[in-house]
């Protein structure tokens, strides 16, 4: 999508995408992400608690350049 504005918003929905692709930079800092068809995947997410954060608002994957960190910080986590 090319921003996160209320005609992207009908656009998606209309076409009712399988996926709808997001930069996080796109994105409001809080709030649910819109709810429809589609699986949310959100990129550039270069922190842990960014994707649990994206994930707890409704994404459904997460895409990092910050794989070496990202892979850290989950090994760091405790084990349940």
């Amino acid at each position: 999508m090319s921003d996160y504005g209320d005609h992207s918003r009908l656009k998606s929905e209309a076409l009712q995408p399988e996926f709808l692709f997001g930069d996080v930079e796109q994105l409001p800092p809080n709030g649910a992400l819109w709810r429809g068809t589609w699986e949310w995947v959100i990129y550039e997410v270069d922190t842990l608690p960014l994707a649990v954060s994206l994930s707890q608002r409704g994404a459904h994957h997460i895409e990092t350049m910050a794989v070496a960190a990202m892979s850290q910080a989950v090994r760091a986590l405790p084990q349940t």
